[in-house]
């Protein structure tokens, strides 16, 4: 489990691994960087693991264990993450972003149209073909920021890390590169065709205009149990307690 420093009441949690070492903002880069850790410290300890998922706070089981173990033993080759190819994602990692060093979506009006100026002309520098960043030399991938990965393509993404460290150096100071980091890596490799272009989670974006995933309630049952998923998203204490209830009585 990654919790943001910022959060103390985990830190005494049983049977956890907690790292809380850096301090995450919104879009910025450190979100896949814990991931990333994440996954460096699951692997060392847990050796014997089969498979990864990667889920957030606000993510909920839609399965019963068995029925998870049973689907990803069946599965034990393939590797499920939804992806899209976009040639204007370019936005996200060719401008320099200071979300690591500013909480954006709250900061002082002043200081964000100061921000949203200097991202705007290095906008329209890039569209004048002036780059103030390396160009990257491969095909990006984008898809959703959570996934379910066997070792193999877990042990590759920490052996490519660990042979080309400026990969991730250059994803520093970006903007939502963790629907992008780990895609592109898997999708430039051999394990491509082992790729399962769903994530097996059910999400909801239906009408609301507002670019984010509806929070789910009772009213989301019947869907979610139909639905080929193993988690749902997102799940808000208060908000969500009856669909969780539901959740928790399936068999």
């Amino acid at each position: 489990m990654y919790a943001d420093k910022s959060v103390e009441a985990l830190k005494n949690m049983n049977n956890s691994l907690i790292i809380s070492d850096l301090k995450i903002n919104w879009g910025g880069a450190n979100q896949f960087y814990a991931t990333l850790k994440l996954i460096e410290c699951s692997v060392a300890k847990w050796p014997f693991a089969e498979y990864f998922h990667f889920i957030s706070g606000q993510d909920f089981p839609t399965k019963r264990n068995r029925d998870l173990d049973r689907f990803f033993d069946e599965n034990k080759h393939r590797n499920f993450l939804s992806v899209t190819t976009n040639p204007h994602l370019n936005y996200r990692y060719d401008i320099y972003y200071p979300r690591d060093l500013i909480n954006t979506r709250n900061c002082p009006k002043p200081l964000g149209l100061l921000i949203n100026a200097c991202i705007f002309f290095q906008q329209k520098l890039l569209d004048c073909g002036i780059r103030l960043r390396k160009k990257l030399p491969f095909k990006v991938f984008k898809g959703s920021s959570w996934w379910s990965l066997n070792r193999a393509a877990i042990d590759y993404i920490l052996r490519f890390i660990k042979e080309h460290p400026s990969y991730s150096k250059r994803f520093k100071y970006t903007n939502c590169c963790d629907e992008i980091f780990f895609h592109t890596i898997l999708f430039n490799s051999s394990l491509k065709d082992t790729i399962v272009e769903d994530d097996l989670r059910y999400i909801d974006w239906t009408d609301n205009g507002r670019g984010f995933p509806n929070v789910l309630d009772e009213s989301d049952f019947e869907k979610i149990k139909a639905g080929n998923n193993f988690f749902c998203r997102k799940v808000i204490s208060g908000k969500s307690n009856g669909l969780q209830s539901l959740l928790e009585q399936i068999d």
